[in-house]
């Protein structure tokens, strides 16, 4: 049995909540087996207004009352450690609000360090890992976490620090005693100009290393990636693009399907990469970035099922486009309606009051009259025959009278019972809404029409009264011929028998006309929600749609871009394809007689959701046919993965796609190469194959592009991954922290330094902000001297500040992470392509700035 995978990620911040809402959109798009995530979001601003898609119970409100902040800072004996280590002097952090700690990381510091704050979070923790270990038979507790935050968001960079072991001590008290926990940071894109934001991510790093000795660092593994969208070859301007690689990277690292885990964990340094020093700085080398560049057939699948579903949507409710399709057409609903298939509309009507006393028409006396019959009679006797019966049969007619209205219910429910029955039958087999719409107008129009002969009709009969009985003396004195005596007695009686039928007919047309009205509103209201829904659904609105495998995205390369070969692909997957290979163009209309509109119908006709088109629920209909193609659209992309596509298109495609993949393979931050020679970097290129010859595509492409890089067997046929990992950065290897960054701080800093002895109120209207998260990191800053060392390795945009202006710029006497005294000014040897020359001249011309 596979191994089963568990995931927490915790998301600080606004940036952090957006990272793990994308991975839930990617893992959505993959098949997982055996893999159990949870997600964990923690922001001072209120996540669950702001996203309806996050859960009550997977979101930790960082928010307390500013009166009862005010209150815990004031009664001394009662502040927890945690927070009276980090106030500053006269400097109580500004509680947070609705709106989140916006730029000041001190305040969003500050909540961590609140007793009930920090029981909220653990608990939450813990639950979500105990939810975890439940979710297989073995209860495992072999859980991998990730934490996400932004270097620029207040919320996540001040909290960062004091988070990381409320979480160790949380999954401690859960049973898991080294976790493995890979903190994630979304470094500033180029885009990003705020002079705050920019000196939240110099303090961010600056606090990371300053805490590298601390006893909790080693009590887990795992990286501190770094995500930056201004690499060597290409920028990133878009957060919502980091956002997608930051959750890209969260899937690639932690879902064994990608075939990338294994790798990643295993090439974790612990050779004093991650916890080393950098040379020339003696900065700890303890961060890594990774780039993720995916080749896949971009949502190409989900375009097929769009169109697929439009198209089988379109034909069920319009119909086929082809004229002479609509005019050879039989409205079967006449057939039902017989009554209404005569030569004109009062003819109609008089089959109509037929049919209402068909019921008394056997026990007509007179109807058995015949000249025959009445020959061998005597004349007065044929008369007193024939006065009897007509006598007879008028009142047989008047006392069954009554009962046309039991006949008329009858006759109604039947012809209701048929005509739902011919309607279903109708969109089952080759009928459209709209076509079985307009059955159901003409009907209503026959019906009218019967309304108005209705109406006509005048109760009179063919002869008088008077006049028939003269028809009986006249035959007793033989003055008129016996068939003409019978046949007008025939015609009274009948007549009279239909016109008993006239009030109980008027009433039967209503209530007919009234139920096939509704039917045809309801299926009116049909094709207006259908257009509705089609109009509004993405991807399908649109009279010839094409095929685009289109991606604004800088990491993922669509594997197809010629139409030719897009085209070929759709033929593959598409529910119309063997049908569309026999028509002119990839998006002609197709006929009535096509196997995916009849799958449907009786996919329809077996669940008995056909009802659903007359009664108003029409979501559900919708819904049917949705899923019914993507289902189908499903198995036939399942049949054609990615690497079966090159072989058609030609292999040349692929080699195309690596060599654009294996050329984005690099840091997706600015580095300088001289702090950075020291690092360890890994590319790895994954992918599913299916038997040897495709092994041999991807190796001899490999070959080919004479790229280093390991060949890696992954579980996902959908797309090819290139993932380029560099670990043991340190903070002057990455120019945003030796530069802009480095610059903002210095400036912050500069103006805090400025207003540092003014009274609080007066260094609150001066909007000065001390950066940091507390001023226990501070010190820590300072006596480690971080900041005077990233100085010595600015960059040419960062002024010239001493420490008067900058407290972090004075040289301290400490010790190193070895136990070894630094002297004030002595640098090391070249290990990183720096010489010593260079390197002590840069020293003292860069110290002369500084007392």
């Amino acid at each position: 049995m596979a191994m089963t995978q568990k995931l927490l990620v915790v998301g600080i911040g606004t940036t952090g909540d957006e990272v793990e809402l994308a991975l839930e959109k990617q893992m959505a798009r993959h098949h997982i087996r055996n893999f159990h995530y949870k997600l964990c979001y923690l922001d001072t601003s209120n996540s669950l207004i702001r996203n309806g898609k996050i859960a009550n119970s997977e979101f930790t409100h960082l928010l307390v009352d500013e009166h009862f902040m005010e209150n815990t800072i004031r009664e001394q004996e009662n502040t927890p450690q945690l927070l009276r280590e980090m106030l500053y002097p006269d400097f109580p952090p500004p509680p947070s609000t609705a709106a989140g700690a916006g730029h000041i990381r001190y305040a969003a510091a500050a909540l961590l360090t609140l007793p009930a704050i920090r029981s909220a979070i653990s608990n939450a923790i813990i639950t979500f890992i105990n939810q975890l270990a439940d979710m297989d038979d073995e209860k495992s507790r072999d859980i991998s976490f990730v934490v996400v935050i932004s270097a620029v968001g207040a919320t996540g960079s001040g909290a960062l620090t004091l988070f990381l072991p409320l979480l160790l001590e949380a999954a401690s008290h859960a049973g898991i005693s080294r976790p493995r926990i890979d903190t994630i940071i979304l470094h500033p894109t180029t885009s990003v100009d705020d002079e705050r934001l920019l000196a939240n991510a110099e303090a961010l790093y600056a606090e990371l290393a300053a805490t590298q000795h601390y006893s909790w660092r080693n009590r887990y593994a795992g990286r501190t990636l770094v995500l930056g969208g201004g690499g060597e070859t290409y920028t990133i301007t878009k957060l919502t693009d980091l956002v997608q690689t930051a959750a890209t990277l969260i899937r690639l690292t932690t879902y064994h399907p990608s075939g990338i885990t294994q790798e990643y964990w295993d090439s974790l340094p612990n050779r004093g990469i991650l916890r080393g020093m950098e040379p020339n700085t003696l900065l700890p080398r303890h961060l890594s970035s990774a780039t993720p560049i995916a080749i896949g057939l971009s949502d190409l699948g989900k375009q097929a099922i769009q169109i697929d579903t439009a198209r089988l949507f379109s034909h069920f409710v319009l119909g086929p486009v082809s004229t002479n399709a609509s005019n050879t057409r039989v409205n079967t609903l006449l057939s039902v309606l017989n009554f209404l298939q005569a030569n004109d509309s009062n003819a109609s009507y008089d089959l109509l009051l037929d049919i209402l006393t068909a019921d008394m028409k056997e026990d007509i006396q007179s109807a058995l009259l015949t000249e025959t019959r009445l020959k061998s009679l005597k004349a007065q006797q044929q008369a007193d025959a024939l006065r009897s019966s007509y006598q007879g049969d008028k009142q047989f007619i008047e006392a069954r009278k009554a009962g046309i209205t039991d006949t008329a219910r009858r006759v109604f429910q039947n012809l209701r019972k048929s005509l739902h029955q011919e309607r279903e039958k109708s969109l089952l087999t080759d009928g459209s809404v709209k076509q079985l719409a307009d059955d159901y107008n003409e009907v209503l129009e026959s019906i009218r029409q019967l309304q108005a002969a209705a109406a006509r009709v005048k109760n009179v009969l063919p002869k008088s009264e008077k006049d028939i009985h003269d028809t009986f003396d006249l035959l007793a004195h033989k003055r008129t011929p016996l068939r003409g005596a019978i046949t007008a007695v025939q015609q009274n009686v009948e007549r009279s028998r239909q016109l008993a039928a006239v009030q109980v007919a008027t009433a039967f047309l209503n209530d007919l006309q009234k139920e096939c009205a509704e039917t045809l509103n309801r299926l009116r209201g049909f094709i207006s929600a259908a257009s509705e829904h089609y109009q509004n659904k993405p991807g399908w609105y649109t009279n010839r749609p094409l095929l685009q495998a289109q991606s604004n995205y800088p990491l993922y390369i669509p594997a197809l871009s010629a139409a030719a070969d897009i085209a070929q692909y759709y033929s593959r997957v598409s529910i119309f394809a063997a049908h569309d290979e026999q028509q002119q163009g990839l998006f002609s209309d197709f006929t009535q007689t096509q196997d995916p509109l009849a799958i449907l119908r009786n996919s329809l006709g077996k669940t008995g959701m056909i009802e659903h088109c007359f009664d108003g629920r029409y979501d559900l209909i919708f819904g049917i046919i949705e899923h019914h193609v993507e289902e189908r659209v499903q198995k036939n992309l399942e049949q054609y993965p990615l690497l079966d596509v090159f072989p058609l298109v030609g292999t040349s495609v692929l080699q195309t796609c690596i060599t654009q993949a294996l050329g984005r393979a690099r840091p997706l931050l600015s580095l300088t190469s001289g702090y950075a020679a020291g690092c360890v970097e890994k590319c790895y290129v994954t992918a599913s194959w299916n038997n040897e010859a495709q092994q041999v595509m991807l190796e001899n492409v490999l070959r080919q592009v004479a790229q280093k890089a390991e060949l890696i067997r992954s579980d996902d046929p959908t797309e090819i991954v290139v993932f380029y990992l560099i670990d043991g950065l340190s903070m002057p290897a990455i120019k945003d922290l030796t530069s802009r960054c480095l610059k903002a701080l210095l400036e912050l800093r500069t103006m805090w330094t400025r207003t540092e002895n003014l009274p609080a109120i007066e260094r609150r209207a001066a909007s000065s902000i001390p950066i940091y998260s507390g001023y226990n990191v501070e010190k820590e800053v300072r006596q480690q001297g971080i900041i005077r060392k990233l100085y010595k390795a600015r960059m040419s945009d960062v002024g010239t500040y001493d420490a008067t202006q900058v407290p972090e710029l004075q040289e301290p006497q400490q010790t190193n992470l070895t136990g070894l005294t630094i002297p004030p000014g002595v640098m090391q040897n070249n290990q990183n392509g720096h010489d010593k020359q260079s390197s002590e001249k840069s020293a003292s011309s860069q110290d002369s700035a500084m007392p």
